[in-house]
């Protein structure tokens, strides 16, 4: 069985950044690249550094919020990992102009990367199948891509990540093919005879009196009233401050969470609106019953996950993730950094900072989802 092969540059350089991974990962023997960078690098540099440097390897990649790789969390850097040929086959495939997605579309789309003939995947058992996406982190629609192609996926199950751009709010891109794109998501089948688990997780339980939300712009996922009045102003008196004070540190500490079927989904804030109205990360709909989420001690969470995982694999080889940009905040400002750094490096995970986490047909926040590979061949 091969190494899974993960490195990661922090050169100022794009180029040179690219050149580092080259010398690290060995493309010849590699079915993938995955990468994750600061949208900080001249992207232009970087989509030519992996052409040069990777030009018969396939690349798929996109912009972060802060790169995961051997080292932990790091700022302003390119984190990749090298999926080898002997255990992966990848099959990968890009959906472009995401505005007008429709669910036909979808469809289409899910269903011509299935008959590709090297899309053709073992005996139906799916230890050996899973998809992940990468989608562009500002085009909403990371809930109907999603549902899309987990319901035309069927049982292979599907996990990802919104690419971000290290919090501008501006432009996040998607790599594939050679080039970054905006308004767009790759798609990429794997096929492995390593025993895997996908997993998420989330460290917040729900409490305080329920907030009805009475008012929104569905569209561009704002709340404007809760309980009939302005959001910030019925938020923040929940939260125990002041209009004035809400950063993004409250909105940290104190997401929202709504209840669906008796599980609880996380609607994580981005910012307070200048009109009294909140924006969110995830989709909202009036008559959703919110309550103010309180956090579990979120190292804690993810230890207990990490053992979980050896347990059912026989120990990882690698954790793939996508954590939502808004826990690396919450680690940061409850000086948890350097026991969440050891454990990530304890379990070889690698992954980014991301706007948003998918785990199946569902569009999460504040979560870190991702799928964990285990250190023998499955039988």
């Amino acid at each position: 069985m091969s190494q899974i092969l993960r490195a990661q540059s922090t050169a100022i350089a794009p180029y040179t950044a690219v050149e580092e991974l080259k010398n690290s990962l060995n493309p010849a023997s590699s079915s993938l690249i995955l990468f994750f960078c600061s949208s900080s690098y001249d992207l232009n540099m970087i989509a030519e550094g992996f052409n040069h440097f990777f030009p018969d390897t396939e690349v798929v990649g996109c912009t972060s919020a802060g790169e995961i790789g051997p080292t932990g969390y790091v700022d302003h850097s390119i984190s990749a990992i090298s999926f080898p040929r002997d255990d992966f086959h990848v099959v990968t495939a890009c959906l472009n102009d995401l505005s007008h997605f429709t669910e036909s579309q979808g469809k289409q789309f899910i269903q011509s990367i299935m008959v590709k003939p090297e899309s053709s995947l073992p005996a139906p058992n799916h230890r050996y199948t899973f998809a992940m996406q990468l989608i562009d982190g500002l085009s909403k629609k990371e809930e109907n891509v999603s549902h899309c192609f987990q319901k035309y996926l069927s049982t292979i199950p599907l996990f990802g990540g919104s690419a971000a751009d290290d919090v501008q709010f501006t432009h996040t891109y998607i790599f594939h093919q050679g080039r970054f794109q905006e308004n767009s998501c790759v798609l990429m089948l794997f096929r492995t005879n390593r025993p895997f688990r996908m997993f998420k997780t989330q460290h917040f339980t729900a409490a305080g009196e329920p907030l009805v939300v009475t008012e929104t712009d569905t569209n561009n996922r704002i709340i404007r009233e809760l309980n009939g009045l302005p959001a910030t102003q019925v938020y923040a008196q929940q939260v125990g401050c002041s209009v004035e004070q809400l950063d993004a540190k409250i909105f940290a500490n104190y997401p929202v969470i709504m209840k669906i079927n008796g599980n609880e989904y996380i609607r994580s804030i981005q910012k307070a609106n200048a009109d009294g109205s909140l924006s969110l990360y995830c989709a909202i709909e009036e008559g959703i019953v919110l309550r103010i989420a309180h956090s579990q001690n979120l190292e804690r969470n993810l230890s207990h996950q990490f053992e979980t995982l050896n347990e059912a694999i026989g120990g990882i080889s690698l954790t793939l993730v996508c954590d939502c940009i808004l826990r690396r905040t919450e680690i940061l400002n409850t000086q948890q950094l350097p026991d969440v750094t050891k454990l990530l490096l304890q379990n070889q995970t690698s992954g980014f900072s991301s706007f948003g986490e998918q785990f199946g047909s569902l569009h999460l926040n504040q979560t870190c989802t991702g799928i964990a590979f285990g250190c023998e061949e499955a039988e």
